[in-house]
C-alpha cells in the first residue's frame, strides 16, 4: 500500500495552500495529511529515506486512524493543525491528541448519519460537520445528536443539549461532582478526567479505575491521563504526553 501511495505523494498538486477540491476524497486528504506531516525537521529527525517515502508513510496512517465517513467539510482547519504539530518536530500533548487521535481541529472530519435528536452511542455517530456532539445522561449509555450547550455545577442538566462544565457530569437532572476512585460507575463520564470506568480483575461491577501517569503501562488511551497510550515495539505499551522525534522514537515508524 505504501510503494502505491508513493508517487501521489510527491505530486506537485498537494500541499498547503492547494485548493478545496484536492482534499475532498479521504484518500486525497490523507495524500495531504502525508505533505504537511513530513516537513524537513521530521525527515531529519526521524530519518525518513526520503521525503516522499515520509510522505507515503503518513499518508497510510492517516488512512488507518480516519474512518470511511470522512466529510471535507473542515479538513483544511484540521490539516493546518496537523502542519503546526509536526513543525518543531516535537509533539505535546494537545499535539499528539490532534494527530493520533483526531482530537481539535481534527475532530469536524466525521459526517455520521446522526442528525439532530437521534440517538447515539458516541460522537462518529453524529454528523461532526454540523456541531453535533453525542450528549449522554446519567448512565444511559445511549445519547443523542446535539450541538452542546455547557452548563455550571449545581445547575439543571435536563435539556438535550447541556452537558456539564470541567469538573462534572449530568445525572440526568444536575451537574454533579465526579464520582471518587473506586466509586461504583457505568459511564467514563462518571468517573473525571484522571479517571475511567471499568471492571478490575476479579470483581463483579464496573468501578473509577485512575488513569496511569506519564510512563505507566496502558492498552488504550483511555487508561492514561494524557489519553495517549504509544505502542511501544517488543515491549510494554506506556502513556505518553510528549514525543520528541528522534531516530530511536518508536513514532517515527510512522513517518518513514
Amino acid at each position: 500500500m505504501l510503494a502505491a501511495l508513493g508517487p501521489a505523494c510527491s505530486g506537485a498538486e498537494e500541499g498547503p495552500g492547494s485548493n478545496e477540491s484536492t482534499i475532498r476524497t479521504r484518500d486525497a486528504f490523507c495524500r495531504e495529511w502525508g505533505v504537511r506531516a513530513c516537513n524537513d525537521n521530521v525527515v531529519k529527525y526521524c530519518q525518513a529515506r526520503s521525503v516522499e517515502t515520509c510522505r507515503a508513510a503518513q499518508a497510510d496512517y492517516c488512512l488507518s486512524i480516519v474512518p470511511t465517513s470522512y466529510a471535507s467539510d473542515h479538513a483544511r482547519e484540521c490539516l493546518d493543525g496537523v502542519e503546526r504539530a509536526y513543525e518543531d518536530g516535537d509533539l505535546d500533548g494537545d499535539e499528539l491528541i490532534t494527530v493520533r487521535a483526531l482530537g481539535k481541529p481534527c475532530d469536524r472530519l466525521l459526517r455520521g448519519s446522526g442528525v439532530a435528536n437521534a440517538d447515539c452511542m458516541d460522537n462518529a455517530d453524529c454528523d461532526g460537520t454540523k456541531g453535533l456532539v453525542c450528549v449522554t445522561k446519567g448512565s444511559d449509555p445511549v445519547g443523542t445528536c446535539q450541538v452542546p450547550e455547557e452548563v455550571r455545577g449545581g445547575f439543571e442538566c435536563t435539556e438535550p443539549q447541556q452537558l456539564c462544565e470541567e469538573g462534572f457530569y449530568c445525572n440526568g437532572d444536575n451537574c454533579i461532582a465526579h464520582r471518587k476512585i473506586g466509586a461504583s460507575c457505568t459511564l467514563d463520564s462518571e468517573c473525571g478526567p484522571e479517571a475511567y470506568c471499568e471492571t478490575p480483575p476479579g470483581e463483579p461491577d464496573k468501578v473509577c479505575l485512575s488513569r496511569g501517569d506519564v510512563g505507566s503501562g496502558c492498552t488504550s488511551g483511555r487508561e492514561c491521563i494524557s489519553q495517549i497510550c504509544l505502542e511501544i515495539p517488543d515491549t510494554e505499551s506506556r502513556c505518553v504526553d510528549q514525543v520528541r522525534l528522534s531516530v530511536s522514537e518508536p513514532f517515527c515508524k510512522t513517518l518513514g
